[in-house]
């Protein structure tokens, strides 16, 4: 799996001086989780596919927990 890359507005907290941010994201729908008959688990790579997120507008320090920036001046790498 490659992770995303993001290119924040700051790159440190202004209220704590944190360094890692995070968007919470509202989540619904259903999930299925596959086993094989030998109890092995299986290849779960959808198990997410049919749930319905509900992103955020603001990202958060992840040390103080207070807005820092909008998710519209967060740039996707």
């Amino acid at each position: 799996m490659t992770r995303k890359r993001y290119n924040f507005p700051i790159d440190r907290c202004p209220y704590c001086g944190g360094k890692s941010f995070y968007i919470s994201s509202k989540a619904s729908g259903t999930t299925s989780f596959f086993v094989n008959s030998d109890g092995t688990e299986s290849e779960n790579d959808s198990m997410y596919d049919g749930l319905n997120l509900t992103q955020n507008k603001y990202w958060q320090c992840g040390d103080c927990y207070k807005r820092v920036f909008k998710d519209s001046e967060v740039e996707q790498l």
